[in-house]
């Protein structure tokens, strides 16, 4: 079995923080290992270690392509129903994940956590799309990621990459953009089937497995435009036959930028009963905003919406971006308090019926009115965490289990004939920032894989002590990023 030294695997925050933009990143890494023994196939595998420059067309081709159905001309009173049904959802597995996570310490007075989501479960699908069919592992993996396809996925990524895409190509908009990135480096055990599946149906760059990490490192620095490096360091271990990585990177301005010029020091109050000078940012304007939610156990919840392009013949208030961050404060600064929120958020994020969805709970609450709103700059960071426990928790047993399946059938056929190959370690890495132009943050996720081995008065909303933060897709509800601030370094 290869071990990871956590201790030595601390991520660098590498270049500038940039002022204007602030960034998301999240890749994840999937790491196949086998033990001794392992067939060598005399089919040559035929891989590039350069980027495959075709998948730019099929990004291209991806998010040209229209998901979005006009409910107003079809005769069809379940239409937004139907609609909403065809659009992949990872809120289950995202809200469930994130709450384990989250209350995982016991009620620990500093449990900073921060995750994405979507990018563990790009790298799982891709994982997925190695699992063999009707097995107990490619079942458990679906039920788990709350999806009925390996190419589900894919799918959500490319709508998600069309919303960005739309803004990006708009003349008046430079305030947000994403882009999810997948890659695989591989030994010649690994079928060619599989490699062709990762590069045309998961748009993954194929490469052969260096006797370093340094290639496969220097990729997610890369992708991550600096932010996350030395995920993994030293020589590739001679059993480890496939290492797989998706990146996910998103910047953000805020629609309505905060003033530097309002920004001033306060107290930030922990849980522990200590306080923290920090820099708090004030706007004092309209913005979505509810208060004491019953829903969320007495919690407020404030949502900005990231820049986007605007429609003219749409008045400015019924315009709503396709990212939107959400914070949430619980109803007292107490562990319980904390507790109850983070499971009222995982009930709501978990049902799709539509008076029990946080994307109902949203649409009937907010309002959008006056609100004078105190929330502090920080950054915070988390990992390298491994994240096996947990997703066993979520069903994800066979495939960390070292035991073959029954008739040693191989959990893994569609990438690999060995019945031996497991999941050894599922590793995540994340950090963001928050300021006045907007959100800044970067994560890193390792699976490694083995074988036996109305206009009222203004309301005040002050976020000076922990609190929930999510990036959401807002057609998709698909959470980018989710992080519990408990005691985060304010900036």
């Amino acid at each position: 079995m290869v071990l990871i030294n956590k201790a030595e695997q601390k991520s660098n925050l590498v270049g500038k923080i940039r002022k204007i933009f602030r960034s998301v990143v999240f890749p994840t890494i999937c790491i196949f290992y086998a033990f001794v023994g392992i067939r060598k196939y005399t089919e040559h595998l035929n891989i590039s270690n350069e980027i495959n420059s075709s998948n730019d067309q099929k990004i291209d081709t991806l998010i040209d392509t229209d998901y979005e159905i006009d409910c107003s001309i079809v005769q069809d009173e379940n239409c937004e129903k139907k609609t909403s049904d065809m659009v992949p959802n990872l809120s289950q597995f995202s809200y469930s994940l994130f709450s384990v996570l989250a209350k995982s310490e016991n009620n620990d007075t500093s449990n900073n956590v921060l995750i994405s989501p979507f990018s563990i479960a790009s790298a799982l699908s891709l994982v997925l799309s190695g699992a063999t069919k009707d097995s107990a592992c490619q079942t458990e993996l679906l039920a788990a990621l709350s999806i009925s396809s390996p190419m589900d996925l894919p799918t959500l990524s490319s709508q998600i990459l069309g919303s960005s895409s739309k803004l990006q190509n708009s003349k008046d908009n430079d305030g947000v953009s994403f882009k999810s990135a997948n890659g695989i480096w591989v030994k010649d055990s690994i079928k060619p089937s599989f490699i062709k599946t990762a590069q045309e149906s998961h748009l993954a760059t194929a490469a052969e497995l260096p006797p370093t990490y340094d290639t496969i490192d220097a990729y997610i620095t890369e992708q991550t435009e600096g932010f996350i490096s030395n995920m993994l360091e030293g020589p590739v271990d001679p059993l480890t036959q496939a290492v797989l990585v998706n990146a996910v990177h998103f910047k953000g301005k805020w629609q309505d930028q905060f003033k530097s010029k309002f920004t001033a020091e306060k107290s930030f109050y922990t849980m522990d009963g200590a306080k923290h000078k920090a820099n708090f940012m004030f706007a004092s304007r309209e913005m979505d905003v509810a208060k004491d939610l019953e829903k969320l156990a007495g919690g407020s919840m404030v949502v900005l919406d990231y820049k986007t392009s605007v429609d003219p013949t749409e008045p400015i208030f019924r315009q709503v971006s396709p990212f939107r961050a959400l914070f949430l404060l619980p109803a007292e600064n107490t562990p319980d308090s904390m507790n109850a929120l983070l499971s009222s958020l995982e009930s709501l994020g978990t049902k799709t019926t539509l008076d029990k969805s946080l994307q109902q709970l949203m649409n009937q609450r907010l309002r959008y009115r006056k609100t004078e709103l105190l929330l502090p700059r920080f950054k915070v960071s988390w990992g390298v965490e491994s994240l096996k426990p947990h997703l066993i928790g979520l069903g994800m047993k066979t495939a960390f289990s070292t035991e073959p399946m029954s008739n040693n059938r191989p959990k893994f056929d569609q990438m690999s004939d060995d019945p031996m190959l497991y999941i050894d370690d599922v590793l995540h890495k994340a950090v963001m920032e928050v300021t006045e132009e907007g959100t800044e943050a970067a994560a890193a996720t390792t699976a490694i894989m083995m074988t036996r081995s109305i206009s009222p008065p203004p309301l005040r909303v002050t976020f000076n002590r922990p609190f929930i933060m999510i990036v959401l897709h807002t057609e998709t509800m698909t959470p980018l990023f989710m992080s519990r601030i408990d005691k985060p370094d304010f900036i």
